[in-house]
């Protein structure tokens, strides 16, 4: 699998174990009243693909706060994602493709998207991969799980809060360079078949809880060397310490891409070894 493969693997957050078939899990003992939970999400999907099971929408109704990686009812949120969306500067997008492959990626973009060539220009290859998750997803209107447990949260009068500021989580995300972004979308572009037949396989096995499958993708993806410290388990070794005080004040449900949930680093993996005993909810 090529580097730019890697990067939609990882900005899906689609996530690796090797233990059991859930992405709901439960968090007791180490002194917790009541219990809280762990959800493994995929950050795009589409409508007829959307599901929450019983057992994972019941333990999110018997919580009584929402964590979500970052707090998406922020409301300088979009104010202080623009500074990681746009070039600053003399620099452009332009900057990181041959004369070529800009051609291809401003006809492309425009034809699709409606973007002006002078807005794409200062544009970061960031914000274009974002635009191409519904083309590559095959649905014009996909959902996100963080977005639905938002507004359940919000329906159901729970305090919503964040792992992590969203000025952390666009510095760990865009920690993978221009030039491989802009790679990824020249690649999508010019065989987006490939793109979406990856998608279907990762979401085939994300729908069916299947985490030995998407275990098996992640280890045969040798390009995570190198990413995987910044991108999944520094940030998760900052959650521990934010979710051990909010699961000790109060029941909550903790939503997160489920890469990170898995593995000797992961966060069920790290609760543990805090004391925590963390079960799957089937």
């Amino acid at each position: 699998m090529k580097k730019t493969g890697f990067l939609f693997f990882v900005l899906c957050w689609l996530g690796i174990s090797a233990h059991a078939q859930s992405l709901c899990w439960k968090i007791t003992g180490n002194g917790l009243q009541q219990p809280s939970y762990l959800f493994g999400t995929i950050h795009i999907i589409c409508p007829g693909d959307y599901k929450l099971n019983p057992s994972a929408s019941k333990a999110f109704s018997e919580t009584k706060s929402l964590y979500l990686e970052v707090d998406l009812n922020d409301p300088l949120l979009t104010q202080k994602m623009q500074p990681y969306m746009l070039f600053q500067g003399d620099t452009t997008i332009r900057s990181f493709l041959s004369d070529t492959e800009f051609n291809k990626v401003s006809s492309y973009m425009t034809q699709n998207f409606h973007l002006d060539e002078q807005v794409l220009l200062r544009l970061k290859p960031f914000t274009l991969v974002s635009l191409l998750y519904p083309t590559i997803a095959a649905c014009t209107t996909p959902m996100m799980y963080d977005m639905e447990f938002n507004k359940m949260a919000l329906t159901q009068k729970k305090p919503i809060k964040g792992l992590e500021s969203i000025e952390y989580q666009f510095s760990a995300l865009l920690s993978v360079s221009d030039s491989i972004q802009c790679n990824y979308i020249v690649e999508t572009i010019n065989d987006l078949p490939k793109q979406q037949a990856m998608f279907n396989k990762l979401l085939s096995a994300y729908k069916k809880a299947d985490l030995d499958a998407l275990y098996n993708i992640a280890i045969e993806t040798p390009e995570m060397k190198g990413y995987e410290d910044i991108l999944v388990y520094q940030r998760n070794r900052n959650w521990i310490p934010v979710i051990k005080t909010a699961a000790a004040k109060k029941s909550t449900f903790f939503a997160m891409g489920a890469l990170h949930l898995a593995g000797n680093d992961g966060v069920i993996a790290l609760l543990k070894k805090e004391g925590y005993t963390v079960t799957p909810v089937m």
